[in-house]
């Protein structure tokens, strides 16, 4: 059977090389020929990693938690793969935890995170997930990296919230529209608001206080704040749906309301959902890098257990862009 020691033996090199290669630490230079080599002896051997000896040796599980708000949304699909994908380039299982279940105080939240069970907890926070819920993580002691917002106290990685709205209200304008309402979560989501007033600023467009409609993430929350669009004075015939899922509520409010999108009314939902293309109309979007969220947040929980500098960041690449389907065309 391959070991460390008989792969560094046939490369020649020293274990701590092969390892380093195998773990993708950064302590230990390695060049890219070098790697290349051990990592062909690896696969040549079959060679595969005992993790379950290696946690053990380090005092640690192997398992990180994994915390998002209501698990049924899709829009964190593309989130999720990257984290699982990191995960396991890095040998880490993964526990996920809802965030609508996992609350402050609960059986369920000790579970996930109590008793030293995992190494670190990734926790994308919302305005619906339970007060103190991360301060109890906190307590646990183990490292947190918060997904998609910037914090003072823990690791972070975010993603351009406010150029993705910009971007995606810059669409619309470009289609012609000069009245563009914004729908959505506008107290935790701040930045997005404050991207799509950007943009209608430099159009030299109006953005009135009363088209900024704040309302929940959800299809249903969607549908329920729309007739609050009709009572506006002129009406909109645009808008900006803070999330993909509330967007489908409001094409369906809007179909109920006797409007055709976009002749009356055009839509653009924030970030990508694989419906998006099977709506009628079909619904134009904003692609937010969320693979690439899941995938750094990670790297940086994995530097903080490896001992390694961790640099929180925000996600410059790639950028947001726009899905034009039927309800903005």
């Amino acid at each position: 059977m391959a070991t460390v020691k008989s792969i560094a033996a046939a490369v020649g090199v020293s274990p701590s090389v092969v390892s380093a290669v195998l773990h993708g630490s950064k302590h230990v230079r390695v060049s890219d020929s070098t790697r290349e080599r051990v990592q062909r002896a690896v696969d040549e051997a079959g060679y595969v990693p005992n993790h379950a000896a290696r946690a053990l040796r380090l005092q640690r599980t192997g398992v990180l938690a994994m915390v998002l708000p209501k698990l049924e949304n899709p829009v964190y699909h593309r989130l999720v793969d990257g984290i699982y994908d990191a995960a396991d380039a890095h040998g880490y299982s993964v526990l996920l935890g809802d965030g609508v279940r996992v609350t402050s105080g609960s059986l369920m939240l000790q579970r996930l995170v109590g008793g030293g069970q995992v190494d670190g907890t990734l926790i994308r926070p919302a305005s619906t997930m339970s007060p103190g819920l991360l301060a109890e993580i906190r307590a646990g002691g183990a490292p947190i990296v918060i997904l998609d917002g910037i914090s003072e106290r823990d690791h972070w990685v975010a993603v351009q919230d406010e150029l993705g709205a910009h971007v995606a209200t810059q669409h619309l304008i470009d289609k012609g529209h000069e009245r563009i309402a914004y729908l959505g979560q506008t107290v935790y989501q701040y930045e997005r608001v404050d991207g799509y007033r950007r943009a209608l600023r430099e159009a030299g467009l109006p953005s009135p206080d009363a088209y900024v409609i704040h309302g929940e993430q959800g299809t249903h929350d969607g549908y329920e704040t729309f007739p609050t669009l009709l009572t506006l004075d002129p009406r909109p015939t645009a808008v900006l749906v803070n999330n993909a899922t509330t967007a489908v509520g409001v094409l369906a409010a809007a179909s109920d309301a006797g409007l055709k999108v976009p002749d009356d009314l055009a839509v653009i939902g924030y970030h990508e959902i694989s419906i998006a293309a099977d709506l009628r109309p079909s619904l134009t979007t904003l692609e937010m890098p969320l693979y690439e969220l899941g995938r750094v947040g990670v790297e940086l929980m994995h530097a903080a257990l490896t001992g390694e500098t961790v640099e929180s960041r925000t996600i410059t690449a790639p950028l947001p862009r726009v899905i034009e389907r039927q309800s903005t065309a």
